[in-house]
């Protein structure tokens, strides 16, 4: 009725009641709208592996259900699991949430809190909450409930109605406990245990805590926070590994920063910090955190992927922490420094953008730790265009290159070198097999050609691919090829597309990375993959839908910084 009258009016021309009126009834038809697609969802999860041309469902969802629906929207396999127990549960099992919902009265957010909360508990007494909540929940309650006490109603009454309700949903949580990590806006991380036993993550917080009153007591003049975050991160990442708490902190206070000098004209605490600008150095105190993070850490399982030309300062593009996303390249730099003790890879590119050929860089910048050994400190790729290298070869001679910091000559000398065996070992092995074959088919011998053939075959049949396959493989295919999918490569496998227990053979037009969830997806889930061209590849499902999967080029097209924008603007308050 209101949409009606509302439709093809300007909401400027509206009274502020009709405003309200009209935002409510939006409101219903996106509740409705969500009722419809939770409705749909739950069919497709329901639907049958095969049935993609005819009606049939299962009794449940089951394990490869959540896939139909990951690639159906492009989400995360987390995410879209989280999608089909609301749609199941709300259409299945609690009809009465999606009647509401249907109705345009309750939203998807008050819904999904009510399937979250009585998903453990029995048949009756999940739709006995449901039925003393839900008048609380409708835009047309009249004391509606928000969503904190909403929570707090609804485990009241699963406690009365089941005791022992709280200390299996503990267990069971427990039971899945893990440690997850994410990138913020501003670019720092946020590394977290989930679903933790809560007497532990209570010592673990005290422990953290004495360690920073310790190193307060101490003199560090540092806030408590930073001192405490610093403590947590350097006793997860090594740097302290095996040292006694007093030891720790002998050790923690070579970071300390100079304590400040005083200054009649120094703000007065409380008052706003100025804006920092992008050519500011790193507080002290950071400084020295990171410098001694360089020396202890041992990076495992840090992969950075950068272009050559941004670490050489020749540009201001974004480089990539494998898992975390982009980072800024003074980030970059700065982190490449500390893996120095890393193993470096090289990926040289083509023209298009692609994959031209790998090796590993030996030497570091003049200056900077030298490797020794096979030391766990992380690894750095190194994506070098061909034709920058061809450029650096004769930057005597161009004078609108950047100048090239001296320290970077022994890595730019030995990529040349590199590239040049690189494409000798490529057009060598060809020729090799290629003349190897035809010379024994020349000698008129069975035997030899027979021989030849076998030991050819054998190569390929492998059951795992080399090392240089797989290094090939993670620096030209960075993320998993699954739909939806962004696991990093280096943390997937190097899986067949034509399974090698079918005759598929090892080798790299039949290799790429999956993660361990979408290699089971192809081989116990119905899935099937199939590769169209040296850059795309299409999955169908059980259902019979196709969805290609394109590797993008390794190099991006990057707008030019605006350096006005980033210039410190002048001091208005100055006289």
């Amino acid at each position: 009725m209101v949409a009606a009258r509302f439709r093809g009016m300007e909401l400027s021309g509206l009274t502020g009641a009709e405003c309200v009126a009209h935002a409510v009834q939006a409101q219903r038809a996106l509740n409705v709208a969500a009722a419809a697609r939770l409705a749909a969802v739950a069919e497709v999860a329901a639907c049958a592996p095969g049935s993609g041309a005819r009606v049939e469902r299962m009794a449940e969802p089951d394990r490869y259900s959540i896939d139909e629906v990951r690639a159906m929207y492009s989400l995360s396999v987390p995410a879209a699991g989280a999608l089909i127990d609301l749609a199941w549960t709300a259409c299945r099992r609690l009809p009465e949430l999606h009647a509401a919902m249907a109705a345009g009265d309750l939203d998807e957010r008050r819904a999904a809190t009510i399937v979250f909360w009585v998903k453990d508990l029995c048949d009756a007494h999940t739709h006995q909450i449901c039925a003393e909540v839900l008048p609380h929940c409708g835009l047309s309650a009249e004391a509606p409930w928000v969503s904190g006490k909403l929570v707090a109603q609804i485990k009241k009454r699963a406690i009365a109605l089941d005791p022992s309700w709280a200390e299996r949903r503990y267990t069971d949580a427990v039971r899945r406990r893990r440690v997850v990590s994410w990138q913020n806006p501003d670019g720092t991380a946020d590394l977290t245990g989930q679903q933790l036993e809560v007497d532990r993550v209570a010592a673990a917080k005290g422990r953290i805590h004495a360690l920073a009153d310790a190193a307060k007591r101490d003199g560090d003049p540092r806030g408590i926070d930073a001192i405490r975050a610093d403590l947590y991160l350097g006793c997860l990442d090594g740097t302290w590994a095996g040292l006694s708490d007093a030891d720790l902190l002998a050790d923690y206070a070579k970071t300390r920063p100079a304590p400040p000098v005083d200054d009649p004209d120094t703000e007065p605490e409380g008052a706003p910090a100025p804006a920092a600008h992008v050519d500011d150095p790193l507080p002290a105190g950071v400084q020295a955190g990171l410098a001694r993070s360089a020396r202890s850490s041992p990076y495992i399982g840090v992969v950075l992927r950068a272009k050559f030309s941004t670490l050489l300062g020749f540009d201001e593009h974004p480089a990539e922490l494998a898992g975390a996303g982009p980072i800024s390249p003074a980030s970059a730099r700065r982190i490449a420094q500390r893996m120095a003790l890393g193993t470096w890879r090289v990926a040289f590119i083509d023209d298009e953008g692609r994959l031209a050929h790998t090796g590993l860089v030996g030497p570091r910048p003049t200056g900077w730790a030298q490797p020794r050994g096979l030391l766990p400190k992380g690894v750095l790729d190194l994506l070098v265009p061909i034709d920058l290298l061809d450029q650096l070869a004769l930057r005597a001679h161009l004078p609108d290159l950047p100048p090239v910091d001296p320290i970077w000559i022994p890595v730019i000398e030995h990529l040349h070198r590199s590239l040049g065996r690189q494409e000798r070992i490529a057009e060598d092995r060809y020729w090799r097999e290629w003349i190897e074959r035809d010379e024994a088919e020349r000698s008129g011998d069975p035997a030899r050609l027979a021989e030849v053939i076998a030991r050819q075959e054998r190569a390929r049949r492998r059951r795992f691919p080399t090392l240089t396959q797989r290094r090939r493989l993670q620096l030209a295919i960075p993320d998993c090829i699954g739909v939806a999918c962004n696991r990093a490569s280096h943390r997937a496998q190097i899986d067949h597309i034509h399974d090698h227990a079918l005759g598929g053979p090892t080798v790299e037009d039949n290799l790429a990375p999956e993660c361990g969830h979408d290699h089971a997806l192809k081989t116990k889930g119905g899935w099937t993959l199939e590769r169209i061209d040296e850059h795309r590849w299409c999955w169908t499902t059980r259902l019979g839908i196709h969805y290609p999967v394109t590797n993008p080029p390794l190099l991006d097209h990057y707008p030019e910084a605006d350096q006005q924008r980033h210039r410190p603007r002048p001091d208005t308050d100055a006289a």
